[in-house]
């Protein structure tokens, strides 16, 4: 007890400590920050001694404010310019202290009113001035009539280029004003409107139409004659244009006049380059010159290089002119801004005084207060605490009571269900043991792969169920010349499916093999009667959903004496490849399954016959194999789907002409790839055989 009231008191003690200092640092800041009503005088601050002073200008809605100036009254020190990111550097002189003397003055900009916030973290100082940002531009971007931004669009801003992104939007360099001068080259600007929250100018543009001016054959010689005359009045026409629009463009521009004057010159000197080049090309280039001719462009080539001369002296005296003018600006500044400055300390220090004298007497009776406060609250605190843990205990006592008691259930039930798991486990090995026997019965019913290569030395059996009982199943006989094979698909898998192919192996036998019936389609038709038969005889009324389960199946005949094919299908078709031919081409079969209750009445089976005329290759099949999900691997989605029949198809047609055997390899390579590591999706079944026509 003794220890928890000890706790108490320390962490008590400490809060209150915690909380009279943030009062005392909000008062004390709140005391120094000074009353000033100017809009140059933005910020007082106390910057430690070093060699310089960085900080950033930006306005409230953190846009950076640039090209003012910001420099440090009663001081001697250079004034710094920001840039286009609103940063600024004040180089400090050796053992430079600030003192209240020392503000820190900003100029220009458009300030609004004398609002701003000033905040430093060591010797950079961040200053928010109040400033009409709706003066203001952050990009452009530039819409056609039917406003569709117009990409990778050329723009002339304050004689700036930019190119558009592929969204018609032109990134500036810094923040301009709104009022500055925007061209477009091969367009007029036909609308404008500003988008204050983005501080956004929006161009609607349109093309401007270019003048067609028939040339008549008869003036063509004399243009061509007058075309040398008029190249020097044209390239001294457009350096002359050319200097006037620089000269506008930039007139307005946010850069300083020794800037400005050094791309108009490079301007004039590039043009005159420029012509100096073309006539150059022309002297040397031009054979068929005439004498008077070459001696005007030697003296017109003497003249722009004097002109080009001309223009690096002039811009040399204009930049010696250009500093002895910030010279002299500087040191009217320097003036300016002490007796500003001077007036305004006395102003602050009067204020300054009277409020420090308030806050002391607000600290005061706040501390009190404060105290005053603690000890209630720390009365009310271990009142409380004491209830909870009173509390907390009987709650823990009932638990571990709880507890207890679901651990005996819980240990009871975990017996029981290790029993169950026991007694589960053995039923399930005889369910297995009983449906492996029914396996090795349906494999008996099975023809052997033996049986069909004595006939079809050249064959493969592709059967893979999907369970141990498999719904799928093949069948084979020979009558006399006939050779009979089918490929079943009974519905369902597994156990059900098994008992289907059971029962369908039994009917074809007693069709065949006892009743003698040999056309396909006749077989198909009987089978089809005896299997609705046997349904119709054993389901019951609520088995009703039951009435569409079948068979679908592929039933070949062939008859090598007479050279003839007969095919009949149940949905299910036959596919099958001449030598020395390129497409596989397939039979379809009737479009009903055998057995099914839900098919039309007196709707009989259909049997294709065909000649055999050499080396076949024949392929009947259930649809096991096209309806196998997987591939997940090979699509963008990650989804498994079907295999498709266009996709089987082309494997079969690929590997024809290999041994059946290989053929067999392919299609179990394939189907493995396909299924990945995912369940087979049904019973497949793909016989190949192929007839060599010493067979026939």
């Amino acid at each position: 007890m003794k220890d928890k009231w000890t706790f108490t008191y320390r962490f008590y003690i400490l809060l209150s400590g915690v909380f009279a200092f943030i009062i005392l640092q909000n008062t004390s800041l709140k005391a120094q920050s000074p009353a000033i009503n100017s809009v140059s005088v933005l910020s007082y601050t106390k910057v430690l001694a070093d060699t310089a002073v960085r900080g950033r200008v930006v306005t409230k809605n953190k846009l950076p404010v640039d090209g003012v100036k910001v420099l440090v009254a009663n001081s001697q020190i250079p004034p710094a310019t920001t840039d286009v990111g609103g940063y600024f550097t004040l180089d400090l002189p050796q053992n430079f202290t600030f003192d209240e003397s020392n503000n820190i003055v900003v100029f220009g900009a458009k300030l609004k009113g004398v609002g701003y916030v000033v905040s430093k973290s060591n010797n950079f100082v961040l200053i928010t001035v109040n400033r009409e940002d709706a003066e203001r531009l952050n990009n452009v971007v530039v819409f056609d009539k039917s406003k569709k931004p117009i990409p990778k669009v050329n723009i002339l801003i304050n004689g700036f280029s930019y190119i558009a992104n592929n969204s018609g939007k032109i990134v500036l360099k810094g923040t301009i004003n709104k009022t500055a001068k925007i061209a477009i080259r091969e367009y007029r600007i036909i609308g404008k409107v500003f988008v204050q929250k983005d501080a956004s100018m929006h161009l609607y543009v349109a093309k401007k139409e270019s003048e067609k001016k028939e040339v008549t054959p008869e003036k063509a010689k004399e243009k061509k004659d007058t075309a040398k005359v008029e190249e020097k009045d044209s390239l001294n026409t457009n350096q002359n244009k050319g200097n006037a629009t620089i000269t506008r463009n930039y007139a307005d521009a946010d850069f300083s006049a020794l800037e400005k004057a050094k791309i108009i010159f490079n301007h004039k000197s590039e043009s005159i380059q420029r012509q100096i080049s073309a006539i150059r090309t022309r002297l040397s280039n031009d054979a068929n010159l005439g004498s008077a001719d070459r001696l005007r462009l030697q003296r017109e080539l003497e003249r722009l290089e004097k002109a080009l001369k001309k223009n690096t002296a002039d811009y040399l005296k204009f930049q010696a002119d250009v500093r002895k003018r910030i010279l002299r600006m500087k040191e009217l500044l320097s003036d300016t801004q002490a007796e500003l400055a001077k007036a305004k300390l006395e102003k602050q220090k009067l204020e300054l005084e009277k409020e420090v004298t308030k806050q002391k007497v607000f600290i005061r009776t706040l501390i009190v207060i404060s105290i005053a406060l603690l000890a209630i609250l720390t009365a009310i605190f271990m009142y409380f605490i004491s209830r909870r843990r009173k509390k907390q205990k009987e709650q823990m006592a009932e638990k571990v009571t709880e507890i207890n008691q679901q651990k005996e259930e819980i240990t009871a039930q975990r017996d029981m269900i290790e029993e169950q798991a026991v007694e589960l486990e053995k039923r399930n090995e005889k369910i297995t043991d009983s449906i492996r026997y029914a396996q090795t019965i349906q494999d008996s019913i099975l023809p052997t792969p033996e049986m069909i290569h004595e006939v079809f030395a050249d064959s493969f059996i592709f059967y893979r169920p999907k369970d141990i009982v498999s719904g799928d199943f093949y069948w084979f006989t020979q009558k006399g010349d006939n050779v009979i094979i089918s490929a079943i698909d009974c519905t369902g898998h597994g156990v059900p499916g098994g008992f289907m192919t059971m029962m369908g192996n039994s009917l074809l036998n007693q069709i065949i093999n006892v009743d003698n019936v040999l056309d396909p389609a006749e077989i198909l038709n009987q089978l089809d009667a005896k299997v609705k038969e046997t349904l119709q005889t054993h389901l019951r009324d609520e088995d009703d959903e039951r009435g569409g389960d079948g068979m679908d199946m592929v039933l070949l005949k062939l008859n090598f004496k007479e050279r003839k094919a007969v095919f009949a299908g149940a949905k299910n078709p036959l596919y099958y490849m001449h030598e020395g031919q390129d497409d596989l081409l397939y039979i379809r079969g009737t479009s009903m399954s055998i057995g099914s209750l839900f098919a039309k009445k007196d709707r009989k089976y259909k049997s294709h016959e065909f000649d055999l005329q050499g080396d076949e290759t024949f392929y009947l099949i259930s649809d096991g194999y096209q309806d196998q999900l997987g591939g997940a691997s090979k699509h963008p989605d990650g989804k498994r789907k079907k295999f498709m029949r266009q996709r089987f198809m082309d494997i079969l047609k690929a590997g024809n002409k290999l041994p059946m055997a290989e053929q067999e390899a392919i299609l179990d390579r394939e189907f493995r790839d396909w299924k990945e590591i995912g369940d087979q999706t049904d019973d497949v079944t793909v016989i190949g055989i192929k007839l060599k026509s010493d067979l026939i």
